[in-house]
Order: C-alpha cells, then structure tokens, then sequence
C-alpha cells in the first residue's frame, strides 16, 4: 500500500484536518482526492498553495534480508589466517 508525506502545509476540505509538512497523509483517503493533492494544481486550490503538490507519495524501502549465519568449525579453512 502507498504512503504519501505531506509537503505543503494544508487543511483538508474534506475532514477539516490540518496536515504539517513531514505528516503522513492517510493512504486509505479516496483516489481521487490523492490524485488530486499529488498534482501540481486543481479547481478550488487555493492560490498560495498552486504550483506544486501538496502530498508526494513515500517508496518503501525493500526491507533486508537476514541471511542465516554460516556455522564455523574449528579444523575450517576460513577461519585460519
């Protein structure tokens, strides 16, 4: 599922909530309204606002991979120097 940071300080018109630049925008929001916010303008922004988007959608990072420790044993070459 997308996450979006918020990148302009905004109050939704929808829910009247005010998101601070750095919020995470809820991903469960309608399309929509995500659509428009990742634009750089839409009917009914207000003017200080236009020009750029108010929300950018967060990549997540792969997550990384635990790889199982290799077992050492005493007469193994690897271990000599």
């Amino acid at each position: 599922m997308s996450k979006y940071q918020v990148m302009q300080k905004f109050q939704d018109k929808d829910t009247g909530k005010t998101y601070d630049i750095g919020d995470l925008y809820p991903s469960n929001s309608k399309k929509n309204r995500i659509k428009a916010l990742l634009g750089e303008d839409h009917e009914g922004r207000d003017s200080r606002l236009s020009g750029k988007p108010i929300i950018s959608e967060v990549k997540d990072e792969p997550k990384e991979k635990k790889l199982p420790k290799k077992e050492v044993k005493a007469d193994d070459d690897t271990t000599r120097d």
